[in-house]
């Protein structure tokens, strides 16, 4: 069994945190990614982010390749938050500064991201994925 442990140290090594773009240019969401030649690390990854996110085949150059993506901003906020704690400064570092510059161009986006400099803890995971629901239902 691959806990999230080893998820936060495969994340680590092979991850990426960004701000996804639409066809324009602008920021629509952040998202959490993890890239592989082979399916079954992702398929562990998948399995110790609590099944949240979803995995993409592609080939290229001839190549089967696999991504890990955590698409949409509540999601990748949730694993972004169940990994914290065993993440170095270095890739805390790059999650912030997605979320600042995700955030200073979004103005339609006022997530409360607070949860990146404190205690995880299920309860504000739950609220912060509800409050982001009904924020994006408003929408339309």
């Amino acid at each position: 069994m691959h806990g999230i442990e080893w998820a936060a140290g495969f994340y680590e090594g092979e991850g990426c945190f960004s701000v996804h773009r639409n066809s324009y240019g602008h920021p629509i969401a952040l998202r959490l990614s993890v890239a592989q030649r082979t399916l079954e690390p992702l398929e562990w990854f998948l399995t110790a982010v609590n099944d949240v996110g979803k995995l993409q085949h592609r080939f290229l150059k001839g190549k089967d390749f696999w991504n890990y993506v955590a698409g949409k901003t509540e999601n990748a906020f949730y694993v972004a938050e169940l990994l914290w704690p065993y993440l170095s400064e270095r890739r805390k570092a790059q999650i912030e500064v997605a979320v600042d510059e995700f955030l200073s161009v979004s103005h339609i986006y006022t997530y409360d991201v607070t949860f990146i400099l404190k205690e995880v803890t299920p309860e504000r995971t739950v609220a912060l994925v509800n409050e982001i629901a009904r924020r994006d239902a408003r929408r339309g």
